[in-house]
């Protein structure tokens, strides 16, 4: 009996174990395609994906500007529409994410490198949507 309760406990340990690995490699900020891993300090991580959100910001903007001047119309609203609801989204998916982190150090390094990361998502996805229009258009 006490084997059999050694393993089992041994098992769970292996299973939390596992979990937290899990959880620590799907942060945004740990994703094989962050920036930002090689920058330093907590502070100066921080302020990497700060820039980096900003860059990613910049480029989702510039590219929106391309699609607006290749739709319009009824397609026009709709992606407005959308867009509005994603940044509603990605702004309450990131402060989901920072919640998990309040009160450490880590809590807004973790907001900007997701609102980076989700920014960066958005302008691939807009990218496979729309690319072609643009490319028709010019």
């Amino acid at each position: 009996m006490r084997l059999g309760i050694n393993l089992v406990s041994n098992s769970v340990g292996l299973l939390v174990l596992g979990l937290c690995c899990i959880s620590s490699s799907a942060q945004h900020m740990n994703a094989a395609d962050a920036p930002c891993k090689n920058a330093g300090s907590n502070a100066e991580i921080t302020q990497c994906f700060v820039d980096t959100n900003r860059a990613a910001d910049k480029r989702l903007n510039e590219f929106y500007g391309q699609i607006k001047k290749a739709i319009d119309g009824e397609e026009w609203a709709k992606l407005q529409a959308a867009q509005r609801l994603w940044i509603q989204f990605r702004d309450a998916n990131c402060l989901a994410e920072q919640k998990l982190y309040e009160g450490g150090s880590a809590a807004s390094m973790v907001y900007y490198a997701c609102l980076e990361a989700d920014t960066r998502q958005r302008t691939k996805e807009l990218k496979t949507m729309y690319g072609w229009r643009i490319e028709k258009f010019q």
